[in-house]
């Protein structure tokens, strides 16, 4: 019985770097870790890294920016993750208008991935 255990977890093992047509891969799949800065008065640079997960070769990243004062940015970058246990990342600069004199807190809200490969 062990050794039927461990050939299903190999099995399975194998299968992860090959995605399912029929399943949508999206940000759940992924382990993400993300930052932003301010680069001027009014840009902001997002961005961050994408582990784990199944493989992608056309990845649509969209990462969301806030301030504690309500101000937003937002970016979206096209990414290739071409295996299962590599990393790649993400990047891109937003334009907040009436961020010049704003000294908020900024973090990122919230990151969407979308594969386009089981599209």
């Amino acid at each position: 019985m062990l050794r039927q255990k461990e050939a299903t977890q190999t099995r399975s093992d194998t299968t992860k770097d090959k995605p399912d047509s029929k399943t949508v891969i999206t940000e759940a799949d992924y382990r993400i870790s993300s930052g932003v800065g301010k680069l001027g008065a009014e840009i902001i640079s997002i961005s961050g890294r994408i582990s784990s997960g199944p493989r992608c070769n056309d990845m649509t990243v969209t990462a969301i920016a806030i301030n504690d004062n309500g101000l937003s940015g937002t970016i979206t970058d096209n990414a290739r993750k071409t295996n299962s246990y590599g990393s790649t990342v993400f990047e891109g600069n937003a334009k907040v208008s009436g961020s010049a004199e704003d000294y908020g807190f900024w973090e990122v809200d919230k990151v969407t991935i979308r594969c386009n490969d089981s599209l």
